[in-house]
């Protein structure tokens, strides 16, 4: 057979019989800025008129545009590495096959992160779903992929591969060619030694080794595309491949595209094909625009190639992609000459465009190679003369519904454009830039046999960068599935059997199987499917969602078996959909069972805020009680409603709520009579929230009174409230509960002990020093935390259709019904028909958090520190500050002569707010020079409020005598104040603008930080006013 190795001439083909027109048109310097405007929109006005007319011409030339389902790497750089024995892959930080955690997702949506076991049943995967003591069994059809994270390889076990081999069915393996003859390849793999494949089931192979030629070769994720100014927010990795979703998502690379270079591209769509891809882009660029790089456009389901200048521009049409789903094209680009080739498989050219930005100074008679050869040299990235830069990255947008990215590869283009004789075989590329085509022999002594045997027909083999074969027989039948490894090798084909840390699998285009370590599979994607699960009989199976952290399972509630008892706690058995067999969840899960999607709350009514307000806006007016007279005074004010004996409600800390009728209380719990039981007990460690008035709502306070009245002083630290009883009238006693029978309440309110009458008292509401909510501290990493409450532990709780929560230990399930023991109603019963959700140990801890009374919980006042040093107030310490330019938080305190004070009622004024304690020297050491210094400006326009924290009047008027101080106190009694302002060191000085913006803080004390403040209120003072 004859052998072809002239250089290809130089040809440029207009796309269609009028293009030329167009060209003159979009070229010429006379024409009009409207007209022009209009050519280069092309979603609109004529240019889709001309590329349909374009199109039209093209009809008898369709095979012109065909695009083949390959492409072809040409002119990639030679590779003097020999065959080696390939080592077995060993990823850097990867674990043992066994421990490897992976996401396995079921046809149906379920997400099952676990690990895959050992299994001899081609079938079906064995599958250990995390907090689960046994596998589920899925059968293979019912599973959609099998997902593991990515391992960093290492660059030098990517760079040892040598080729790249594809095949018809879209196949790819990485490896080294160590046998061609008889018609078969053999390949040796990193990961599963040698492979035999026939010739005839590939399209073409090239080397992928990256060195002066081959620039980029094998992408890294995500990793390769990211730049400075570019997020590739919207994409993800999606096995070895890039893919989107999302309308508008960008792809931007840095990629070190030459000036003369050969780009590979690879992309697929599933419903209609709408992108952009510019080559040659400007890195730097902060958005994409029109006239940035050659750009392949997608105008309808045309595809078309573009370049345009701020005066010129110039398209040509590719292909109709109407009827296809991908795309793979070799683009020849030669950014110093402006042309751009756009060639399919087997060396068709599909389209030229030639646009140069500078004219290059050559004579008429200069051939191509001559052009080439006098190529502007490469220039820096300058937006301002964009058009005459040359330019290194790749951008690829998304405008459609759905792309993936398959492959982008990058070489430099040392020769000129191939050309192949019509019945060639095949198409080889060589180092040097030349081309030879044939029918391919084989490899005999490190040599390449094309055509007949005769000196003329053998090349070196090392001299060989990339082969084409123009004639492949078709691809095989779909595959069962695919395997996808962590070094880009994708395999079709069928599943065999995994044990001993491999999977054993054939792949549709090899004569053997071949043992995969199950640590190098990135992915396993399964194309066979079941058809949609067979409805269940009414009755006979409840359907439900398992959750348990990522875990999401549809399927049903297998039987227990036999009734659990206190020595041998019930283990729950959950068969999913897909599964062959019920797997048995670990002792210690926490999850839940949604059987019924729960509606969202939705706002409250507008008369069910007014009743709400208007309890808020009672004030206390009395002065001079104690805290539990004054309690009871205001509860005598109010007429107690009627209350019936037996319609009290327990609401217990899992969310249950238990109507029964309060006994008694003591120190050990709460003794109540139910229906279902005489006796009935609920210790303090279980209960939340006592009501004795029916139907009587959780207090809602505003957000900041419930901050105050749940934050511990400071010197309560140590001897907490338990307690807090709500009167009728919506009055709230801090206390420690003592006792309570039907007739009195004994409790301690700050070391006094008071009775209180039971009708005056609506709600009993339990603080738990293990529930406190700690304020943010600058603890580091290794401070204990509060353990968790372990009330939970071998518990569930039924969450019923009509709201209601029941707790208790389970005893034994069903299909269709769960069964238990509560602590107060004694055995129970649920059909699970009558469940929205079934809560699994601690999961109930998250469940019912913003349950009710859960959301009452105590938290600790900030214990603010001493400053170190005196003269650390400096610009820092407010610069530091997120609360500098903020609107200044409220701070709603009485003052030390018994009169109230607002923050904001203050507009109008500078304010200076001065955090102290009587215990604290440098404080104490500060004052007199800040009253001094506030003592300097008018008393209407500034104005001075020392905040004492959580000291007594009894303490605070000795030391302001002592010290001869006469400011203004307000008395921060639980901290609430010192918390909103950060104050948690003292002294420390805010200053407050005329329109309420903290303008400065200072944390310290001395002259230096009072000098500093004086200077920032004379600056306030002298703005101009708005």
């Amino acid at each position: 057979m004859e052998v072809s190795l002239e250089p290809t001439a130089h040809t440029f083909r207009p796309v269609c019989a009028c293009f030329p027109l167009l060209l003159i048109i979009v070229s010429c310097p006379f024409m009009s800025v409207d007209l022009y405007q209009l050519l280069k929109n092309t979603t609109g006005g004529i240019l889709p008129l001309l590329l349909l007319c374009c199109l039209t011409c093209s009809r008898a030339r369709g095979q012109d545009t065909e695009i083949g389902p390959g492409s072809l790497v040409q002119n990639a750089a030679s590779a003097t590495a020999t065959a080696r024995t390939a080592n077995q892959l060993t990823p850097k930080n990867a674990t043992h096959a066994d421990g490897r955690t992976g996401i396995l997702s079921l046809i149906d949506g379920s997400q099952v992160p676990g690990q895959l076991l050992p299994t001899s049943d081609s079938a079906q995967v064995k599958w250990l779903a995390k907090s689960f003591d046994t596998p589920f069994h899925f059968k293979l059809q019912a599973i959609e992929s099998i997902k593991y994270p990515k391992i960093d390889l290492g660059p030098e076990r990517l760079r040892s591969d040598e080729f790249a081999i594809e095949f018809t069915n879209r196949d790819i393996v990485y490896g080294n060619i160590t046998a061609w003859k008889a018609g078969t390849l053999t390949i040796t793999t990193q990961s599963f030694g040698e492979m035999h494949v026939p010739i005839k089931s590939i399209t073409r192979l090239y080397r992928v080794q990256e060195n002066e030629t081959v620039l980029f070769a094998r992408s890294n994720g995500l990793q390769s595309w990211k730049t400075a100014d570019w997020e590739s927010s919207g994409w993800n990795e999606d096995g070895n491949y890039l893919s989107t979703s999302q309308r508008g998502a960008v792809l931007n690379g840095d990629l070190g595209v030459p000036a003369r270079s050969v780009i590979e591209l690879t992309l697929s769509w599933k419903d209609q094909a709408d992108f952009v891809i510019s080559l040659g882009s400007n890195v730097t660029a902060t958005e994409d625009n029109s006239t940035d790089g050659w750009r392949l456009e997608t105008a309808g389901q045309k595809l078309v190639a573009i370049r345009e200048l701020k005066d010129k521009a110039e398209l040509a049409l590719i292909s109709d992609l109407s009827l296809r789903r991908d795309l793979r094209l070799t683009l020849y680009l030669d950014q110093a000459t402006g042309s751009l080739h756009i060639m399919r498989k087997d060396g068709k050219l599909l389209a030229s465009l030639v646009l140069p930005a500078k004219p290059p100074a050559v004579s008429q008679n200069s051939s191509l190679r001559d052009t080439q050869q006098h190529a502007l040299p490469e220039t820096k990235n300058d937006s301002s003369s964009n058009q005459y830069s040359q330019h290194s990255g790749i951008r690829i947008v998304n405008r459609g519904k759905q792309l993936r990215v398959e492959r982008v590869s990058i070489a430099r283009w040392l020769g000129d454009l191939p050309t192949t004789s019509a019945d060639a075989d095949a198409l080889v590329a060589f180092n040097d830039g030349t081309f030879a085509s044939g029918s391919i022999d084989g490899i005999t002594s490190g040599k390449l046999t094309i055509g007949e045997d005769s000196p003329n027909s053998k090349f070196e083999w090392n001299d060989v960068i990339a082969i084409t074969f123009r004639n492949p027989a078709p691809p095989p039948p779909a595959a069962e599935c695919a395997l996808f490894l962590q070094n880009g090798v994708r395999l079709s084909g069928q599943f065999l059997k995994s044990a001993g840390g491999k999977c054993t699998f054939i792949s549709a285009n090899a004569t053997s199987p071949s043992q995969i370590p199950c640590a190098d599979i990135r992915s396993i994607i399964v194309f066979a499917h079941d058809p949609k699960p067979k409805e269940v009989a009414s009755g006979s199976e409840i359907k439900g969602q398992l959750q348990i952290g990522e875990l999401k399972l549809t399927g049903v509630l297998a039987p227990s078996g036999e009734q659990a008892s206190p020595s041998l706690p019930m283990k729950f058995r959950w068969k999913a959909y897909g599964s062959t067999r019920a797997a048995t969840m670990k002792p210690t899960v926490a999850g839940n069972i949604l059987y019924r999607e729960l509606p969202k709350t939705g706002p409250k009514s507008a008369q069910a805020r007014a009743q709400e307000m208007q309890r808020l806006r009672i004030k206390q007016q009395q002065r001079g009680l104690n805290f539990g007279e004054l309690f009871l005074k205001r509860a005598d004010e109010v007429k107690t409603p009627k209350v019936e004996r037996d319609a009290h409600v327990v609401h217990v800390r899992t969310g249950d709520i238990i109507s029964c009728r309060v006994d008694r209380i003591d120190s050990t719990g709460v003794y109540v009579s139910t229906i279902d039981s005489k006796d009935g007990f609920v210790s303090h460690e279980k209960i939340k929230a006592i009501e004795y008035v029916t139907n009587a709502p959780p207090p809602d306070l505003e957000a900041a009174k419930r901050e105050r009245l749940l934050t511990i002083p400071r010197l309560q630290k140590a001897a907490p409230p338990t307690h807090i009883l709500c009167s009728h009238n919506g009055d709230f006693l801090r206390c420690r509960l003592i006792d309570a029978d039907a007739e009195t309440i004994r409790a301690e309110v700050q070391l006094t002990e008071i009775n209180l009458p039971r009708d005056r008292v609506a709600q009993i509401i339990w603080l738990h020093p293990e529930e406190q909510s700690e304020p943010e501290t600058d603890n580091g990493p290794d401070t204990p935390s509060v353990a968790k409450s372990s009330i939970y532990d071998g518990m569930v709780q039924v969450l019923l259709r009509d709201g209601k929560r029941v707790t208790f230990t389970p005893t034994q399930s069903t299909t269709t019904n769960f069964s238990g023991e509560n602590a107060i109603i004694g055995p129970c019963n649920f059909p699970l028909e009558d469940v929205d959700q079934l809560i699994i140990g601690d999961q109930m801890l998250t469940e019912v958090t913003d349950i009710a009374y859960n959301r009452w919980k105590l938290q600790s006042a900030i214990e603010p520190l001493v400053t170190a040093a005196m003269e650390q107030g400096n610009d820092t310490s407010s610069a530091a500050s997120p609360l500098v330019g903020q609107p200044a938080p409220e701070v709603s305190l009485q003052l030390l002569d018994g009169t109230p004070f607002k923050l904001s009622e203050q507009t109008g004024k500078v304010v200076v707010l001065d955090f102290w304690a009587t215990w604290c020297a440098p404080c104490m050491q500060t004052m007199p020079l800040v009253e001094q210094a506030i003592g300097q400006f008018d008393t209407e326009t500034v104005t001075l409020i020392s905040i004492n924290l959580q000291e007594s009047p009894q303490q605070i008027r000795p030391v302001l005598e002592r010290y001869n101080l006469n400011v203004t106190v307000a008395m921060d009694t639980d901290g609430v104040a010192a918390a909103r302002y950060e104050a948690k060191a003292i002294p420390q000085l805010v200053i407050v603008g005329k329109d309420g913006v903290v303008k400065q803080l200072y944390v310290g004390g001395g002259a230096k930080v009072v000098e500093q403040m004086s200077s920032t209120i004379e600056q306030l003072l002298s703005e101009p006013k708005e």
